[in-house]
């Protein structure tokens, strides 16, 4: 069931500093162990009758003030007082049912397009090691569950502080003392700081919440160095903007190489320069690389047919002995294969087809090995190993909406649903239209079983021979997915607003990425796409994600400093914001002051070159007036501190004038 939560399930702003104060909250591994062979005992508690639910806007746990994060089935409610937990958290909440009188207070945050555009009231809340900024304006566009920003307090580069008035240009002069920016690292090459404006009540609790923050901070980075607290070091770097539409996905050849593919064909990249080879000409949806990076595997072109072609005859363009075209294939919709065994299954809509690809030709490359039908159309496949009473297994996952599935490729027995029925707690899975989005084997467990079922709006952990629940924790998301990728242990959740990355082993949340609208474009998420507005220009950026420290370097991206200002002037100080057009009229004023200074100085050297020896004038013919001469203005760029120079050449222009009007 759903419920709608108001102010009394939201904490207030000063309860919310003082647990910021008091003391850091941190991740904790969960203390249960995955059980694979029994059904899990119902969380209880003694003092309240919780029940899970599902809330439609934020709230925050009673028992460690942390706001509960997830699409659906958040957290636990209890019926009579209207306690919120998180699920962790429904055993340790000791105090009887009575009504709460919690309230929430609001902060403003200036809109999309900046402050000038004005300012729109969020809800601050704080989960483990994170701010979360929830839009609490009449956009119907925005889910009230969601947060519209993330920020990572775990970041090293992490700043808090007051502004100066050349931070907010547009503000309002009796706002500026209620403001404060929190600054973090969006890019580490080229460093780039994505910047939010915070506008408070009053400079008391400004001061406050600057204080607060910057404590936090620093005993949470205290903690990390020390080992207390699990977090990621995943960080971001740009590879550069890529002016190719459409991209679906890359596949890395070597630290210096890599491929790009969608709907203008295949192109190699150097990451020395970002000049695209082309290589293939049809439009590719999907795009495999086997046998040592040696063959391609691509569903590619209007009729959506699996070609496999030596990646070596791309490269010199020459025609290989086949033609590559598997014919079974047309019309296919995904195909997966695995690398190492060079199985194949491609799916034309609810239709299976196994293959054996052949490193070295037969009279055919190929060879099919199972037909399988299914109830609908198939909207997710992947092949990979899974470690069976200590034995591995080859194991197909497909699935369609809310079901997944499971196929073993070398024993003849029928696919089976990973969601059994024995298991009551699990039904709503089966029942719920849900999209599914992938099966992630748990390889750090206890048991050697376990799965994570990541669907779009949780994700659970079951085992795979028993079809139970192994854990009572669940995975929530932040917001929607875009998509996802996978770097054992960690997924990377990919939404509007961030990218989320878990420890599915330890089953917490580690890290946000503040990197918008991002797409992953190889499977691990090495490479990715990113449409953020920060750093959009003209095209997308291709982003390299990796770990901090990581000895082993899939790619060769050198650190890179954002380029400075040309002609960036000294001294600075803002004296006056211009207006629209105001710019324009002044640049119109100096080019017509700079005419006329040009033709009193003609005037005044013909003059004083016209004096005779005796000191009078002589007659001259050698002048003419070029003050109608057409000023030619050229459409370039100007910044503000062009503009003050302007008006600064302006003033003196017409002292120079001045002074020659007296001479005359």
């Amino acid at each position: 069931t759903s419920s709608t939560t108001n102010d009394d399930h939201c904490t207030s702003t000063d309860q919310f500093l003082r647990a910021v104060i008091s003391e850091p909250s941190t991740l904790h591994v969960p203390s249960n162990k995955p059980n694979s062979n029994q059904r899990l005992t119902p969380i209880k508690n003694e003092f309240h009758d919780f029940r899970i639910n599902s809330f439609s806007s934020p709230c925050t746990c009673h028992y460690c003030h942390n706001v509960l994060i997830g699409i659906i089935r958040q957290g636990f409610f209890c019926e009579r007082c209207e306690v919120i937990c998180h699920p962790d958290c429904v055993e340790k909440v000791q105090i009887p049912c009575e009504p709460s009188n919690k309230r929430r207070k609001l902060k403003q945050i200036p809109k999309t397009g900046g402050i000038r555009k004005g300012w729109n009231q969020y809800q601050i809340l704080f989960f483990q090691t994170k701010l979360l900024f929830y839009d609490l304006s009449n956009n119907t566009n925005i889910a009230k569950s969601e947060p519209s920003l993330i920020i990572d307090l775990s970041n090293d580069t992490f700043h808090v502080c007051p502004i100066t008035p050349e931070d907010a240009i547009h503000a309002k002069k009796k706002d500026i003392s209620n403001i404060f920016k929190i600054s973090v690292e969006k890019l580490s090459s080229p460093k780039q700081m994505e910047n939010i404006y915070v506008l408070t009540n009053n400079e008391l609790e400004k001061n406050q919440y600057i204080s607060m923050l910057s404590d936090l901070s620093m005993k949470l980075n205290t903690r990390i160095k020390n080992g207390l607290i699990q977090c990621g070091t995943f960080t971001t770097k740009e590879i550069f903007d890529i002016s190719l539409e459409k991209i679906t996905g890359a596949h890395i050849l070597d630290p210096n190489r890599f491929l790009i593919f969608g709907e203008e064909g295949l192109y190699l990249l150097d990451v020395f320069d970002n000049k695209p080879t082309r290589l293939y000409k049809k439009i590719i949806h999907h795009l495999s690389l086997i046998s040592d990076n040696q063959l391609l595997v691509m569903l590619s072109g209007k009729e959506r047919m699996i070609r496999i072609k030596p990646l070596k005859c791309l490269l010199t363009q020459s025609e290989p002995s086949w033609n590559g075209k598997i014919l079974e294939t047309k019309n296919a919709t995904l195909f997966a294969v695995n690398s190492t065994s060079l199985t194949l299954c491609v799916a034309i809509k609810n239709r299976l087809l196994l293959f054996k690809i052949h490193s070295n030709y037969r009279p055919y490359p190929y060879t099919l090995i199972h037909d399988l039908s299914t109830t609908q159309i198939i909207t997710y496949l992947e092949i990979s190993i899974l470690k069976i009473n200590n034995s591995e297994e080859e194991i197909l996952w497909y699935g369609y909406s809310s079901t997944f599935m499971a196929q073993p490729i070398d024993q003849q027995c029928p696919s089976f649903t990973l969601i059994r029925d024995t298991d009551p707690t699990l039904q709503i899975f089966r029942k719920l239209p849900i999209d599914i989005l992938r099966v992630v084997p748990v390889t750090n467990s206890s048991s050697n079983n376990e799965l994570l079922l990541v669907y779009s709006k949780l994700g659970i952990y079951v085992n795979y021979s028993t079809g139970m629940r192994t854990r009572h924790r669940e995975l929530l998301w932040t917001a929607l997915p875009i998509s996802t990728s996978y770097f054992d242990p960690y997924l990377l959740v990919y939404t509007k607003i961030s990218i989320d990355i878990y420890d599915i082993s330890l089953g917490i949340w580690l890290q946000s990425l503040p990197l918008s609208n991002t797409y992953p474009l190889t499977s691990d998420g090495t490479i990715s796409l990113s449409y953020d507005p920060e750093l959009v220009k003209n095209h997308a950026t291709l982003i390299y994600i990796a770990q901090k420290n990581w000895s082993k370097r899939t790619l060769n991206i050198s650190e890179r400093s954002s380029g400075s200002l040309i002609s960036e002037p000294t001294n600075f100080i803002h004296l006056e914001h211009l207006g629209r057009d105001e710019g324009l009229k002044i640049l119109l004023r100096s080019a017509h002051n700079k005419q006329d200074d040009k033709v009193i100085s003609t005037i005044g050297t013909h003059l004083v070159n016209s004096l005779d020896s005796s000191g009078s004038f002589t007659r001259t013919n050698s002048y003419r007036s070029r003050s109608n001469t057409p000023i030619t203005l050229h459409d370039t760029a100007v910044r503000s501190s062009d503009l003050l120079k302007v008006s600064v050449n302006t003033n003196t222009t017409h002292a120079a004038t001045e002074h020659i009007s007296n001479r005359l």
